[in-house]
């Protein structure tokens, strides 16, 4: 599984994060919501030749478009993505997507977007509070601005402001990657010798 608040290289979450996203896109694509993506629910593949990630979790997913009231709704108080958390639990595939900016915050950062004392105190966070940057939160670590960017689009308040899907959000991470390749070649590769994906 997913180690929890264990900061990893931007070059590791990148990939990280590819082989997450095209695993959600194939659940978007059969017309659900995972609903509650968090480390614990995705278990990494490290086959010869390249990375995969099965998901775990599934006993929050839904219907796209489906229509859950809070009070019914299970899920992990790390990645819960504002429209779950009012009145109406109206989900669609960028309710995934928040929890896929959620988690790459969580990889570059060493900890969870949102941190608190309870998980009232976590979810109302993520309901109404401004996400901080990556940066903000660990200025130790480095960061392209194309990726913190596009961690604030997945974390948008509004679910429509989003990436709409993961298949989309997987567009917008390739798009990424080729800014920083093209700005930031210095960093280019890992402390292993690893290269962008």
């Amino acid at each position: 599984l997913l180690e929890r608040d264990v900061a990893v290289h931007i070059l590791e979450a990148i990939r990280i994060m590819h082989a997450a996203a095209e695993a959600v896109a194939e659940v978007h694509r059969a017309g659900l919501v995972h609903g509650d993506l968090e480390p614990a629910h995705l278990l990494i593949d490290e086959g010869p030749s390249r990375l995969a990630i099965r998901l775990l979790g599934f006993a929050c997913a839904v219907p796209n478009g489906a229509n859950v009231e809070p009070v019914f709704q299970r899920y992990s108080a790390s990645s819960a993505a504002p429209e779950r958390l009012r009145d109406t639990g109206f989900v669609t595939p960028a309710t995934d997507v928040y929890a896929l900016g959620a988690l790459l915050f969580n990889l570059l950062a060493g900890r969870e977007l949102f941190i608190g004392p309870s998980r009232a105190a976590i979810t109302a966070q993520h309901r109404d509070a401004c996400p901080p940057s990556v940066m903000e939160v660990a200025p130790s670590v480095w960061i392209a601005p194309p990726i913190q960017t596009l961690i604030d689009r997945c974390l948008a308040k509004r679910a429509r402001t989003r990436p709409a899907n993961a298949t989309v959000f997987l567009r917008e991470l390739e798009r990424a990657v080729q800014a920083m390749r093209s700005s930031y070649g210095s960093h280019e590769r890992s402390r292993d010798g690893e290269r962008l994906p």
